[in-house]
This record gives structure tokens, C-alpha cells and sequence, in this order.
């Protein structure tokens, strides 16, 4: 590894230290795009996207219409304020629009996974005493929102909200979601 601290920078002359600083926003960019990476669910199916030869690389499960879907993102991306993102984090993220999809049955991991949450916190008594029931009738309501079993959410960090991407909207189907988002980029 490269102790970059130990780098005499008086001893460049302007060309090479715009090399280097040139350098190093590969280096960070290449170090975002890899901590998104790490960053996302372990079961997660990603493959690496780019949109153009110099361009970042994305990973995301696909993409679709050149939006990516179900993207690797940066850690804390829904609760950080937009003015705290850094540098590269803006250049990759602001204005490029992505869906997430989720099934039912990421959802009813979600909820059995805070049930058992509550209880490991010794919060049991705000557990649901009829958990089955409760899941089934979540379970009715998913459906009758989401009739294939599938939620596709658009979103996109455009500072429509402060601290995290803004919901363009929920759809039913993929189609509807990538509809959304060529009515608004357009």
C-alpha cells in the first residue's frame, strides 16, 4: 500500500500535480463505487453497469431503459443531507434516477425480522401477540395494492427532499415505473 502522507508535494511541478489530483478523483471514485458494493444486502445479485467507456461502474440486479434497478447504494443514502454528501457522491447519484423493486416477500422478511428485533431488545411488548394473523392481513393488503406481488418504487436524489432520494412514485409493474421516470426526465 502507498503511504500517500509521505508524498512531498513541493517537489511537483503544476503539471504533475494535476496528474495527481486527477489521479486520486479516480481513486476516490473507484473507492465509491466498490464501498457501494460492499454496501449492499449479501444476497443481493449484482452485476457491474456502465453507462458510457470513461464512466463510473454502478452495480445493480439490472437495468432497464438505461435506469438502473435495485442499485448498490451509498451507506446511509436515505438519511444523509444532501448538503453533507460528498463531491463523488453527488457526481454519481444527483439526477439519475433508479427503481427499487420489492416482493412480498421481502416484506414479510421486514416484518418478521422487527418482530424478532423487539423481542432480542426487550421490547416485547410492543410485539404482535397474532403475528400470523397480522401478516396475512398485510399480506391481503400487499396484493390488493400490488396484484403480481411486486412494489416498483422510482426514485431519484434531486433535493426534492433534504436528507434522502425523493419518491417519484410506486408502481405495479416495472413498466409503469420506467414510464415515470421518462415522463419526468423528459
Amino acid at each position: 500500500m502507498i503511504n500517500l502522507s509521505s508524498i512531498d508535494l513541493s517537489t511537483l511541478d503544476a503539471d504533475q500535480l494535476e496528474e495527481l489530483r486527477d489521479s486520486a478523483r479516480r481513486l476516490l471514485d473507484g473507492i465509491a463505487q466498490h464501498l457501494e458494493w460492499w454496501n449492499s444486502p449479501p444476497n443481493a445479485k449484482l452485476s457491474p453497469v456502465k453507462f458510457r467507456d470513461e464512466g463510473p461502474i454502478f452495480y445493480a440486479e439490472a437495468v432497464e431503459d438505461g435506469v438502473l434497478i435495485n442499485p448498490a447504494l451509498p451507506a446511509e443514502f436515505d438519511c444523509t443531507d444532501n448538503e453533507q454528501r460528498s463531491t463523488e457522491e453527488r457526481a454519481r447519484w444527483w439526477q439519475r434516477p433508479f427503481i427499487q423493486a420489492e416482493s412480498w416477500e421481502d416484506q414479510e422478511r421486514l416484518i418478521r425480522r422487527h418482530q424478532e428485533y423487539l423481542k432480542i431488545s426487550g421490547n416485547e411488548e410492543l410485539c404482535r401477540p397474532d403475528l400470523e394473523a397480522y401478516i396475512q392481513e398485510q399480506r391481503s393488503s400487499w396484493f390488493a395494492a400490488w396484484p403480481e406481488g411486486k412494489r416498483y418504487e422510482a426514485r431519484c436524489l434531486d433535493g426534492g427532499a433534504w436528507d434522502r432520494s425523493t419518491g417519484w412514485g410506486m408502481f405495479g409493474t416495472l413498466a409503469e415505473a420506467l414510464e415515470c421516470i421518462n415522463e419526468r426526465c423528459s
